[in-house]
């Protein structure tokens, strides 16, 4: 029951190393020969993109969880995608797909808007990928909660720091 909360938060622990180098990563890029008004402005897209980083790591642990996710009951979401066959359930994995169908042309419209009509440039981008990956994984997490496959499952149960990391992997 653990697996899946412990999983999110190593990588969020193991994501601070990477925001630090995110953080300071002019100095790396000029030191393998790199332009320094172009490590500048990595430096500063990679800066802006550290505010996202959490909630993609969210998105794609959870994506991975739910793939995980089965049973002999009907596929949810046929409505959506329909089966073609309904010998072998998928769980609900294919909810991350509907997410990602909702949330792309958000990511479109937001990624045109700030970087072209907006002060920020080419930081727009950033900023944009930065509130879809938390809007994915807010989303994923919504329809996860909703699912009927996911409650019947009961494997994610209410989280617990201490059977997250001292408790056995159940």
């Amino acid at each position: 029951m653990v697996l899946p909360q412990r999983c999110v938060l190593l990588l969020w622990i193991l994501l601070i190393p990477v925001c630090i180098l995110w953080a300071f990563m002019e100095p790396v890029l000029i030191a393998l020969g790199q332009q320094e008004d172009l490590a500048r402005d990595v430096q500063a897209f990679l800066r802006l993109l550290i505010i996202g980083a959490p909630g993609y790591i969210g998105f794609e642990s959870l994506k991975k969880y739910l793939q995980c996710q089965g049973g002999s009951s009907p596929i949810e979401f046929t409505v959506v995608i329909e089966s073609p066959t309904n010998e072998q359930n998928p769980g609900i994995m294919r909810a991350s797909t509907i997410v990602l169908l909702l949330v792309s042309p958000i990511n479109v419209g937001l990624n045109i808007g700030l970087v072209h009509y907006t002060s920020l440039g080419l930081y727009g981008s950033p900023i944009a990928l930065s509130a879809v990956y938390w809007l994915a994984f807010i989303l994923l997490g919504v329809v996860t909660y909703l699912s009927p496959t996911h409650r019947r499952n009961g494997t994610w149960g209410v989280f617990n720091y201490e059977l997250s990391f001292n408790g056995e992997a159940v």
